[in-house]
């Protein structure tokens, strides 16, 4: 990765239309990472903010691989100016996994068997119902490992 000092960036992108992830530094330490199809311009918008940083870092990378390596970057230096990742097809926020569970526990409770029932109320076994949060947790800790196992992988490629 290149890095230069901001008003050298902005001269040698300017006009340049191309995307990629860039990484504003201060000091030692990344604050924020973002991407964008126009540099010099995007940089430039930086300097005339609050943001306080001495270098850009920039990765040249296409525009349909552009948020994931910004993803990998913010992941990487864990910058304190970034509040959240960019939209990518391989991360889910917690919140999603969360609401996805909720409904997968909703749909199976839904299909275990009532044995009693008065107007609000519904009752099941109590053994049926921890049947379906040990297959839960089961598949939970299945799914963790594999997603771990290609954390792991991904890591050690790069």
């Amino acid at each position: 990765m290149k890095t230069m000092n901001p008003k050298s960036f902005i001269s040698t992108y300017k006009d340049l239309k191309m995307s990629g992830v860039y990484l504003l530094i201060s000091g030692d330490d990344v604050i924020y990472v973002g991407s964008t199809i126009n540099p010099s311009s995007r940089i430039y918008s930086h300097t005339i903010s609050d943001k306080v940083f001495d270098r850009v870092g920039w990765i040249d990378c296409d525009s349909k691989t552009m948020y994931e390596v910004e993803a990998q970057k913010i992941i990487e230096h864990n910058p304190l100016l970034n509040a959240s990742l960019p939209s990518c097809d391989n991360l889910v926020t917690m919140n999603s996994c969360l609401l996805e569970s909720k409904a997968t526990i909703n749909n199976m409770v839904k299909e275990l068997p009532i044995i009693f029932q008065r107007t609000n109320r519904s009752y099941v076994k109590e053994s049926d119902f921890n049947r379906i949060m040990e297959v839960m947790a089961e598949a939970a800790r299945n799914e963790l490992f594999i997603v771990n196992q290609e954390f792991m992988k991904n890591k050690e490629i790069k």
